[in-house]
């Protein structure tokens, strides 16, 4: 774009749920990026020559990771319209006007515009905070460990406070920022170095959403690790009736989000469950990655762990998940789109766990979207009444990296880190399920059974017919240590029969607690949360942090939770 316009904008995100935005330059332009989304992490944009690199117009909760402001005339621009909380992290600003301008926010009226910085890197004398008269709140300096204007706990509202955070070496890269990976595209590797798996002589695989492909998939993949190749899978739908185990040395890459999809009675067992989609076995140390894969169950399947992780990798990166979603309902596949409308909610118990990081992992996952779907997309009804028992179990404690991941709809919680250490989590987005709350024909954790050797939360902190209690916990939290979490945005919109009226919303707030903390975790550092409709931003014994105390963005506002750091 040309550098001195006054009209152009690189990207222009109107509205809507986006959960990551990565890996691109922006240069010249009136506006780089201009945002009023629900919650996004922008990672790794180089900003060059924009007269604003970003500029909000709206949205609730916003992480702006690894950024540069190249010789930009201003940042971060807060003035227009009313953002929630922003988070800049692990940036830098270089020949650049001033870094961030807000419209600011104070102990009365709404509280928008909330902000942390956090190792931030400056090269000259402008002002990195100054708020829409000019004034400057946060003057030159050569770096910033982390800066809060906003609610926190502990401390109430925090009019420009200087904090340090320390962070776990296992995280970080060899700059000190939070290691981050971009997508594999394969574009530099020849032809032979490729499999396709619908072309390997003597294991036919189909892919027609029908034929059990696992036997075949289990040896190609086997075969591509032990020969050092890359599995392409075509476009299909790749039906599973075990355990499709991906070895170390592995890579997979699908067309156009390319279907692994249980079936069968070997996930069915609620008491047994078994991985779909299995990553290494415990304490295998090596290379996976697997990208533009879609991963499903084709029907009810209460016995099944779409995808277990148990490698661990050399070094930061050497496992990795990317652009990969995980669904269950609402699509053309699985035949949990046209049977699952009744509000009982046993009759369609239709995944155990979404994603499974166990403690022998350590990977790294990017733009991952755990769905358990309230609509159809590919026909059917027009809507679903699905039970998944569980979002994203965290339990490892090598090093973890979430970036840009959301998971919606599921029972028990959406996220649980369960005595996980050295963990690193930019954006956990996440909705409540609609037929949950008041209203609700069955309560948490019915029909599951909470079971503790999977760490569920039991709900035994609520009254036994208490329907806003027992609704499904955004972020667990239980024990721990060494636990970096940047924009939760944690929402609730609905409760009781869900039936596909998205008019019908709460009146008032729909659920009691809406994140919580349990089994003292050491050094968890939470940055810029934003809560819909919940009375308790986090239910953690101690401080209890509600809404109506700390206002802000879409409901509830905390741009930095330090309870336990």
């Amino acid at each position: 774009m040309p550098s001195n316009s006054a009209g152009h904008i690189g990207i222009n995100l109107s509205g809507g749920s986006t959960i990551a935005v990565t890996d691109i330059q922006i240069t010249g332009g009136a506006i780089g990026i201009q945002n009023s989304n629900q919650q996004v992490n922008f990672k790794n944009i180089y900003f060059k020559d924009c007269r604003t690199a970003y500029g909000s117009t709206g949205g609730w909760t916003s992480l702006l990771q690894n950024v540069t402001f190249d010789t930009c005339g201003l940042g971060v621009d807060l003035t227009v319209g009313n953002a929630g909380n922003l988070v800049l992290l692990d940036s830098t600003s270089t020949n650049s006007g001033t870094t961030i301008q807000f419209t600011e926010s104070s102990t009365s009226g709404g509280r928008n515009n909330q902000i942390t910085i956090q190792t931030l890197k400056h090269d000259n004398s402008n002002p990195i905070a100054v708020n829409s008269a000019g004034q400057t709140r946060l003057a030159a300096t050569n770096s910033v460990d982390t800066w809060v204007w906003g609610n926190a706990v502990p401390g109430g509202f925090q009019s420009g406070t200087s904090y340090t955070t320390t962070r776990s070496s296992s995280l970080l890269d060899s700059s000190g920022n939070f290691f981050t990976a971009d997508a594999p595209t394969y574009a530099d590797y020849a032809l032979d170095q490729f499999v396709n798996v619908k072309s390997v002589s003597g294991y036919p695989v189909n892919g027609d959403g029908a034929t059990d492909d696992s036997a075949s998939l289990n040896a190609i993949l086997a075969q591509a690790a032990a020969n050092c190749k890359i599995a392409y899978f075509p476009y299909g739908v790749y039906v599973v009736k075990s355990t499709l185990f991906v070895p170390a040395g592995s890579r997979l890459v699908g067309e156009a989000w390319a279907v692994i999809s249980g079936a069968g009675s070997t996930f069915k067992n609620v008491d047994s469950p078994q991985p779909v989609v299995k990553v290494g076995n415990s304490g295998d140390i090596g290379v996976a990655h697997i990208s533009d894969m879609r991963f499903s169950v084709a029907e009810p399947l209460p016995g099944a762990i779409i995808l277990q992780i148990n490698i661990a990798g050399a070094s930061p990166g050497d496992v990795g998940i990317w652009n990969t979603p995980i669904t269950i309902g609402g699509t053309a596949e699985t035949t949990i789109r046209n049977v699952c409308t009744a509000q009982d909610t046993s009759s369609c118990m239709a995944a155990f766990l979404g994603v499974h990081l166990t403690s022998t992992s350590s990977a790294y996952l990017q733009n991952i979207w755990i769905w358990t779907a309230d609509h159809n997309l590919d026909g059917g009804s027009g809507y679903t009444v699905i039970s998944t028992g569980r979002g994203l179990l965290c339990e490892a404690t090598k090093a973890t990296w979430l970036v840009g991941t959301g998971s919606e709809h599921n029972w028990l919680y959406n996220y649980n880190f369960n005595t996980a250490t050295n963990v690193f989590a930019g954006l956990l987005q996440t909705e409540s399920p609609y037929m949950q709350g008041d209203g609700a024909t069955l309560l948490a954790p019915a029909p599951w059974i909470a079971k503790n050797t999977y760490g569920d939360p039991d709900f035994s902190w609520c009254g036994g017919g208490d329907g806003r209690c027992r609704t499904s916990v955004s972020v667990n939290i239980n024990g721990g240590n060494s636990l970096y979490l940047f924009n939760s945005a944690s929402w609730a919109f609905f409760n009781g029969p869900w039936t596909g009226d998205y008019s019908d919303q709460c009146s008032g707030n729909c659920q009691v607690n809406m994140n919580r903390v349990s089994g003292t975790p050491g050094e968890l550092y939470w940055y810029g949360t934003g809560t819909k409709s919940a009375d308790i931003l986090f239910l953690d014994g101690q401080s209890n942090p509600a809404e109506l105390n700390n206002p802000g963005g879409w409901g509830g506002n905390m741009v930095a939770y330090r309870q336990f750091s």
